[in-house]
């Protein structure tokens, strides 16, 4: 076993557990130390829970949810429907469960780089897991990074066997658990096929040299297949749903389709052409009512007396875009080409904003040429599928958001560098529910954590973040062994790059960055790299855990009051829900 002198792998059988019980206790002080413990609120952490919980309740009620449409990956949502009751009062219970996979992650972190590289390494880099703020908070709170963290982070406890001898249930267990995390996280997609394009290659570089690649390809295609199992039923789930919605009329509530009625009763006796019969036939199925009925109505308004097939230009005139389909075959979702446009847009700040789905619709030639009762209010204050502005988002987003970077490189190469510069916030946050050395207060973004705010102390400690980062690498230069933990952090960067700059994400690097750490420290203190003993690993391993959770105990006996810019939080959140607003976070 790697990092052992003598008969020592029952010590760090004991320090696995020592780390997996410290973590836990850890996450459940800081549990308990917010304002709402046995809520679905967290101050320092406004992510997707309403969301979570509504899907979930779907999912329990046997009802669709966002129409049926696969509007964001379902893993989380699955999770939590499995996990908890339906009722307020097991929303603690769910949190805890939350810690709990986020103690697990902490100890299968501690085993996988054990496996990698050797006893010194791994308590270095697992103590810092252990008590990282980030994943303190994403432990607490009901999101997608921490399952998403343990499937990972488990699946790199196969890394050795994997990449050395690839038997089958290795190959197997391996692909079905990145499967599961993009069910999680659909963009998790890339890094498989990283990981999968190099494990091809190393494995062609250690077989026999007269059937190396035939066997290496043959084993990837098997990753392949055992990567799509687990993701084939939600695949033709979504594939069936999306070709319902696009061939059946949206579902209206009774006021909608009482308005929508009389609206048909007023336009009667306006006749129509055949080419406009044609038009309005070819239109999508969930959109042919209220389209049909804006084109008669602006007709009547622009005193027509029959409508025509070249009245349906109004659509465009209008909405400045002609409504298609739901492509039907997107990868778990139907997300990426909504985020990506509206990470890439002359609004965009580099974290999360909803500002393209919010501009006025163009109404050439002005509103008075459009009936008054249907525009009014435009846009809607939700992502709606019946407008036509929305719909083209949705449908050409990653056109739409390309288009903006290719016309405007110089203020993307600046979107890009804000971006990177909140996930580094995530990333470089600190130790222990202080964030020890910065502190707990600082500003939280748009459907993301807290992360201290600028000024010379934060600059210095995020700029020591990335000498570290390089020190890092340069230890490990020739650790093979890192290739998966650099192929997740490039994968993390990337996405921030591509999408929205986010500290959460930045959070989920930091296993990465205290894997870093723990190489400094193993191959770069020589007095820490010459003890190999695991009898004295587990002693100072204990005493470390003491203090740590000393450190977490006060602050929880202190009672620290929490404000969101100068209101105090009790229960649930001191504004109104959906709260897309930046806030500044302070703990007394």
């Amino acid at each position: 076993m790697p990092g052992l002198q003598g008969n020592g792998s029952a010590k760090v059988l004991w320090i696995g557990l020592l780390l997996f019980g410290l973590a836990l206790v850890l996450r459940i002080l800081f549990l308990q130390s917010l304002p709402e413990a046995a809520g679905p609120y967290n101050p320092f952490y406004s992510g997707d829970t309403p969301t979570w919980l509504d899907y979930a309740s779907a999912i329990q009620e046997s009802v669709p949810f966002d129409l049926g449409l696969p509007l964001r990956p379902p893993g989380v949502a699955y999770l939590v429907a499995m996990l908890w009751d339906g009722k307020d009062g097991g929303l603690l219970f769910l949190k805890l469960a939350w810690c709990l996979m986020g103690a697990a992650a902490v100890a299968l972190f501690f085993l996988a780089v054990w496996r990698s590289f050797d006893l010194r390494v791994a308590a270095v880099a697992a103590f810092i897991a252990a008590a990282s703020t980030g994943l303190m908070i994403l432990s607490t709170s009901l999101n997608n990074e921490t399952p998403y963290l343990l499937l990972v982070i488990g699946s790199f406890t196969l890394w050795e066997p994997l990449r050395h001898h690839p038997r089958l249930l290795v190959l197997l267990i391996w692909a079905t658990l990145h499967g599961l995390a993009c069910l999680i996280r659909a963009e998790h997609l890339l890094f498989f096929a990283l990981t999968s394009t190099y494990l091809v290659w190393v494995w062609a570089r250690i077989a026999a040299p007269h059937s190396a690649w035939k066997r290496s390809l043959s084993q990837g295609a098997l990753l392949v297949i055992f990567f799509i199992l687990p993701l084939l039923p939600w695949q033709l789930h979504i594939f069936t749903q999306i070709e319902r919605f696009n061939r059946e009329p949206l579902p209206m509530e009774p006021a909608t389709e009482q308005a929508y009625l009389q609206l048909e009763q007023a336009l009667g006796g306006l006749p129509w052409s055949i080419d406009a019969e044609r038009e309005r036939e070819a239109l999508p199925a969930f959109l042919r009512r209220p389209l049909s009925n804006f084109v008669a109505a602006t007709v009547a308004v622009r005193g027509g007396a029959e409508v025509t097939g070249d009245d349906f230009r109004i659509i465009e005139e209008a909405f400045g875009s002609r409504p298609e389909p739901i492509a039907e075959h997107p990868f778990v979702t139907i997300y990426g080409g909504l985020n990506f446009c509206l990470a890439n847009n002359p609004f965009a700040s580099g974290g999360f904003t909803r500002a393209p789905l919010e501009v006025p619709p163009p109404l050439t030639g002005g509103a008075s040429r459009y009936p008054g009762f249907l525009v009014a209010g435009l846009p809607p204050p939700d992502l709606a599928f019946s407008y036509p502005p929305h719909l083209e988002i949705v449908n050409h987003g990653y056109r739409l958001g390309w288009d903006w970077i290719l016309s405007h490189p110089g203020d993307y190469v600046s979107l890009a560098f804000r971006k990177l510069s909140i996930f580094w916030s995530g990333a470089t946050l600190g130790l222990t529910g202080y964030n020890l050395p910065l502190g707990m207060s600082g500003v939280r973004r748009a459907v993301d954590l807290v992360v201290p705010e600028g000024g010379p102390g934060v600059a210095l400690w995020r700029g020591a973040g990335l000498v570290i980062l390089l020190l890092g690498l340069w230890f490990g230069r020739r650790e093979e062994a890192l290739v998966p933990w650099l192929l997740l952090l490039a994968t993390k960067v990337i996405t921030t790059v591509a999408f929205f700059g986010y500290a959460r994400e930045g959070a989920v690097v930091i296993p990465v960055f205290a894997l870093l750490i723990g190489l400094i420290a193993g191959r770069g203190i020589p007095r820490l790299a010459a003890i190999s003993e695991a009898r004295r690993w587990f002693l100072a391993s204990c005493a470390l855990a003491l203090v740590l959770v000393a450190v977490e105990a006060y602050r929880w006996h202190s009672q620290q009051v929490v404000t969101l810019d100068g209101r105090q939080v009790g229960v649930g959140s001191p504004f109104p829900e959906p709260d897309y607003e930046d806030r500044r976070l302070e703990v007394k």
